[in-house]
């Protein structure tokens, strides 16, 4: 059954007989599409965990969801769509509703106010220093940020490699003081992030972290009242990646920096990962030559709903780029490629270093 969302993206619903003879290979499966009715090769690839699929004919491009691999979400999204009741063996909470795609943001970026411009260009005059002080203990006490980094299995040369930062609380002080646009980047991990509206940073709090917290109570801590924000950005904010212009032909796409930080200890090189941070897609910033676009956010229903986004954004900018979804699969080994790769190793990135492997 094919459905149609409200930002007008298809999706086939398919029932796991209508693949016919189906190859396996891991999690990965290869079918004859049913929907152009494909008898000459198996163009139709799916992630069984998750159940997504694609057809990479070039005619055909179908985006398909399997209802015995994903029966929830199956069931949520013809219920959302059409006025079928899909009756379930096990009773299920009542459907969040941000669920449904949000709108697409315009491609426009919002001017900066002038404090966000101070502050912005006052952390990139320091960049080279806070990038220094990640790593030189004659500025300040980096091992905090050094600990949490090797806490999530982020190698300091791989830090080292990507321009990773460190704002100490002794560097502000003891160097900073009279510039108050920066007080709010004190004790953070600082990412940089690039667009063609210009540079800026992403900035990670390490407040009150100490090596026997774990990631999730941390992320508790800083959600309490009074405590500082987990995530800061500049204004201009953008993607944290290699300049645009040195990607190949294929890049994956994740959300979080620690995700892309993770796939870079993994093997995979600098200029095939980009960071989202939360930055609005644009094609527009990917050059032209960029040409398979691997989609892999987190695992959970918000990663699910972006991947339908995604879709529908580069398809509509260029319906000639090649699609693939690789969402974290559901097997409680973590939502994010990050704690996957913390926790697993490579074995937790089994599922995306196939699909890169396989592209053409």
């Amino acid at each position: 059954m094919r459905i149609q969302t409200t930002e007008g993206k298809q999706i086939d619903v398919l029932m796991e007989g209508d693949l016919g003879n189906y190859t396996i290979s891991g999690d990965r499966i290869r079918a004859y599409c049913p929907v152009h009715g494909s008898d000459s090769q198996k163009s139709l690839s799916i992630t069984h965990s998750t159940g997504w699929g694609r057809c990479f004919n070039a005619a055909c491009n179908a985006t398909v969801l399997i209802r015995e691999f994903n029966p929830d979400l199956a069931r949520r999204l013809l219920q959302r769509y059409t006025s079928i009741t899909i009756v379930s063996e096990e009773p299920h909470a009542e459907e969040p509703e941000e669920f449904e795609p949000a709108p697409r943001k315009p491609s426009v970026a919002r001017p900066a106010a002038s404090w966000q411009q101070e502050e912005c260009a006052g952390l990139l005059r320091q960049n080279d220093l806070l990038c220094q002080a990640l790593f030189d203990y004659r500025l300040a006490d980096c091992w905090q940020a050094q600990a949490y980094l090797e806490a999530r299995s982020i190698p300091l040369e791989i830090a080292d490699q990507e321009r990773i930062a460190y704002f100490p609380l002794e560097l502000f002080s003891n160097h900073f003081a009279d510039q108050p646009a920066l007080a709010r980047w004190q004790e953070r991990l600082l990412f940089p992030l690039t667009s063609p509206t210009g540079r800026g940073f992403a900035g990670r709090a390490l407040w009150r972290w100490q090596l026997h917290i774990d990631e999730a109570t941390h992320k508790a801590m800083l959600d309490q009242p009074g405590a500082p924000p987990r995530w800061l950005k500049t204004n201009p904010a953008g993607w944290f990646c290699a300049p645009p212009v040195s990607f190949g032909d294929r890049v994956i796409l994740v959300e979080g920096p620690f995700d892309r930080l993770a796939l870079l200890a993994a093997g995979f090189t600098s200029n095939e990962v980009v960071a989202l941070v939360g930055t609005t897609l644009h094609p527009d910033w990917l050059p032209e030559h960029v040409r398979h676009i691997v989609l892999a956010p987190d695992g959970d229903d918000a990663g699910i709903a972006s991947i339908l986004r995604l879709v529908e954004v580069i398809s509509q900018d260029d319906d000639s780029r090649e699609i693939y979804l690789c969402p974290p699969p559901s097997d409680q080994r973590g939502k994010d490629w990050s704690e996957r790769w913390n926790r697993y190793g490579a074995d937790g990135l089994a599922e995306l270093l196939s699909t890169f492997d396989l592209l053409p």
